[in-house]
């Protein structure tokens, strides 16, 4: 064991050692700033591990680890064995909460590539900045006396030292990754504010304590290029809407590649199976949805789904196109329907990121091998949990705020500790990304190469009153324009069999403007087709049902109480419908060229 290691759980159990006397005064707060700097200290410790670890070019060293786990379950016990705490026996929930955020550092920072200075400075400035932000709460819970603005002054103080040592190291050049900071500082204020709300529950506090948790008191970075992004998963009814187009593609499939539009993710490797797992499973993670409040939904930056085509040209070849689709058939089963069977799950700073095993439904390079947030009760498209036993499309979809990503996977399926997964794909929810998306030629968890998440309408936002993007719709394969598409679309698959004529893989919809609104059912259904007339629909599928809502399951509202149901749109026809101006169709070959 080196000096530093033997140095550092020195420190620990000494500052726990003289914290456990102050907690022994039976005043509950400063327990619970004792136990805060604690798990701040092992964040720190571990953070360091993987600091020497980057800076050399080797694989973390497990004696490291091993000693910063020791270090914390010693001084737990012993702050705990004093008394006067307001929670006890919860060194296992938040050492978990630990583990995540420090494997969320990891994967954003660490590309087991070359020795690098400059992450290693980046993850010593990460494990600075979460002490630092726990300490501010923790210094509050130790003089009560202490303002609420304090504690936000205190926290804006360490964003603002880290983000100078993140651009002091990436100007000296040799960095795993870039314009990262804005994620490490939003990660650490998850981490901060969860451990907070976990050791100080707001029903201990007293009058004259006029701080608990601060919750989001960070103030944002000036860095706003986020670059890493991760998925959701899916629903409760039929899996058999969607017919799995990318069964057709041509890419083979790889096991150990990893390619990302992001720079974050280019930089998550394989070689992120050294990331620690939680040493406990706990229900820190809830799988509740957060519907987005600013215009745009779910991503934060202007992008083809979040963008009013209300009033852009119609294209020229919207009649010829209308007219084929209906003559073809229309939509699917005949009728506008609505599949409400894909989840959309949420993580937080204490969701568990699992690795996964690529099966012949991971193409390369089209999608992205990294890590999976995967949050505790979650499930998939069609399933009850996490097991796919329908051979659906078992869509695994999570937002994760703390990195402000998207993570997506098609054709999941996690049966104990084995975790397989089919394509997936990671998307920056602060980004703009390009008319090409991730790359031409390329699918994603969807066969036309789209997000699936930011195109669900959600109870919630029906309830709300408003829905601020446009939603995803599917068609029949031989109702697709066949091995074509256009942008904002990316993809098309061998299944497409329609002619010339028909509309092919990412054109937009929209519901005409003289549509009698009067004419459907309840305001929720109103809500829906305003969001139709405004933003339209995009063709990311092949399948049956026209249009895709998230799954209420894990919503506020509900679709009942919304007076909204499968058949609620069925007003809607074809020929109600126009087609938005769009680029030159695109020949699709099979090849995917990624983006940068």
């Amino acid at each position: 064991m080196s000096g530093r290691i033997a140095w550092r759980i020195g420190v620990v159990i000494v500052l726990l050692a003289l914290g456990a006397r102050q907690a022994h005064s039976g005043t509950p707060g400063r327990c619970a700033a004792i136990k805060e700097r604690l798990a701040a200290r092992k964040a720190a410790a571990l953070a360091s591990c993987d600091a020497r670890a980057v800076a050399k070019g080797v694989a973390l060293d497990p004696a490291c680890v091993a000693a910063a786990r020791a270090a914390f379950a010693t001084a737990w016990t012993l702050v705990e064995s004093r008394g006067g705490c307001v929670t006890s026996g919860d060194a296992d929930a938040i050492e978990s909460k630990v583990e995540a955020f420090v494997a969320a550092l990891e994967s954003g920072l660490r590309s087991g590539g070359p020795a690098s200075r400059c992450s290693a400075a980046k993850f010593k400035a990460a494990a600075r900045g979460e002490f630092c932000e726990l300490d501010c709460g923790a210094t509050t819970r130790r003089a009560p006396a202490a303002s609420e603005d304090a504690i936000v002054s205190c926290r804006a103080r360490c964003v603002t030292r880290m983000q100078g040592v993140f651009d002091r190291a990436e100007a000296r050049g040799d960095c795993h990754t870039t314009g990262d900071v804005g994620l490490m500082a939003d990660a650490i204020a998850a981490f901060v504010d969860d451990v907070s709300g976990e050791l100080v529950p707001p029903e201990a506090t007293t009058s004259s304590t006029t701080t608990t948790a601060p919750t989001s008191t960070r103030p944002s970075t000036t860095t706003s290029s986020v670059t890493t992004t991760r998925p959701t998963t899916s629903t409760t009814a039929t899996s058999s809407t969607t017919t799995s187009s990318h069964t057709t593609t041509t890419h083979a499939a790889t096991s150990s590649t990893t390619t990302g539009t992001q720079p974050a993710t280019t930089t998550t490797t394989a070689s992120m199976t050294t990331t620690r797992p939680s040493t406990t499973t706990t229900a820190a993670s809830t799988t509740t949805t957060t519907v987005a409040t600013s215009p745009g939904g779910l991503f934060e930056a202007p992008n083809p789904w979040n963008t009013s085509v209300l009033t852009d040209p119609k294209s020229s070849a919207s009649d010829t196109i209308i007219g084929a689709l209906a003559a073809a058939g229309g939509w699917g089963g005949g009728t506008m329907r609505i599949d409400f069977s894909i989840e959309v799950l949420t993580g937080d700073a204490s969701t568990p990121f699992q690795d996964f095993t690529p099966t012949s439904d991971f193409f390369t390079p089209d999608c992205d091998h990294v890590p999976f947030p995967v949050p505790p009760g979650g499930a998939l498209e069609g399933e009850s949990g996490y097991q796919c036993t329908t051979n659906g499309d078992c869509h695994l979809l999570v937002v994760h705020p703390p990195t402000r990503t998207l993570y997506e996977m098609w054709r999941a399926n996690i049966v104990g500790t084995t975790f397989d997964g089919g394509c997936a794909v990671v998307w920056d929810l602060t980004r703009s990304y390009p008319a090409n998306l991730r790359g031409e030629g390329c699918t994603s968890a969807d066969a036309g190469g789209f997000p699936i998440a930011a195109m669900l309408f959600s109870a919630d936002e029906v309830a709300s009153g408003t829905i601020a993007h446009a939603i995803r719709f599917i068609l029949p394969n031989s109702r697709i324009r066949r091995n074509v598409y256009v942008h904002p679309g990316t993809h098309s698959t061998g299944a497409t069999s329609g002619g010339a004529d028909l509309p092919p893989y990412g054109v937009r919809l929209r519901l005409r403007a003289d549509f009698p609104l009067a004419s459907l059912p309840s305001d929720g259904a109103r809500v829906v087709a305003r969001a139709l007339q405004q933003y339209g629909m995009f063709l990311a599928d092949g399948g049956t049902i026209a249009l895709t809502a998230q799954s209420d399951r894990f919503t506020s509202h509900k679709w009942a109480d919304l007076g909204v149901d499968g058949r609620s749109l069925q007003a809607i026809q074809v020929s109600d419908m126009e087609v938005v101006d769009f680029g030159s169709p695109i020949a699709w070959n099979g090849d995917c060229v990624r983006n940068p």
